[in-house]
């Protein structure tokens, strides 16, 4: 008898385990909000084998994203969503244009594929958090966001004439003026 409930145990257990997938397994969905975003909370979200759902489809000129399905197709303007993923890429949609989210640290740093002149190139924006203004990433447009923080205004005003804002610090696996950002 102990046998008994012992393999109905184990059976129910691997079918409640079975079903749990985690939102951050999810190749492709969308997100409403950025607490959406923080949690991994995908609408729709599926990957390319599963139940139905077959791909996800960006209508850049549109500026909307298409879900479909085996029996339906499910339209996402822009303006609706906070952001998107799309085959394990996170992006965030701000005034109708989406940027691939790099990093959400103490700023938040986007990419732009861009392919100018046959050649592929990638331009880059910030934010200071998850829902304020995007802006271009660039000296000026950083001290202008950041110029009450005057750790990070001190700093920049250090760098020599031939000397860059924007060094990668590899270890880190991000930018060094990251850390001059200080937390108030």
């Amino acid at each position: 008898m102990k046998t008994i409930f012992s393999i109905i145990a184990i059976i129910i257990f691997n079918i409640s385990n079975a079903q749990k997938i985690s939102k951050a397994d999810y190749a492709n969905g969308i997100y409403m909000t950025e607490v959406d975003f923080v949690n991994q909370h995908l609408v729709h979200g599926f990957n390319k084998t599963s139940g139905g759902n077959k791909f996800i489809k960006l209508r850049e000129l549109l500026h909307q994203i298409w879900i479909k399905a085996e029996d339906s197709t499910f339209k996402f303007y822009f303006n609706e969503i906070w952001g998107y993923r799309n085959d394990g890429e996170d992006w965030r949609v701000y005034d109708d244009v989406a940027y691939r989210i790099e990093d959400t640290g103490k700023v938040c740093i986007y990419a732009v594929p861009d392919f100018a002149n046959g050649a592929a190139a990638t331009s880059h924006f910030f934010s200071k958090n998850l829902t304020s203004q995007v802006h271009t990433l660039s000296k000026n447009d950083l001290l202008e966001v950041y110029h009450s923080n005057a750790v990070f205004v001190e700093k920049v005003k250090e760098l020599k004439w031939n000397e860059t804002i924007f060094k990668w610090d590899k270890q880190k696996q991000q930018y060094a003026f990251v850390d001059w950002l200080s937390k108030k």
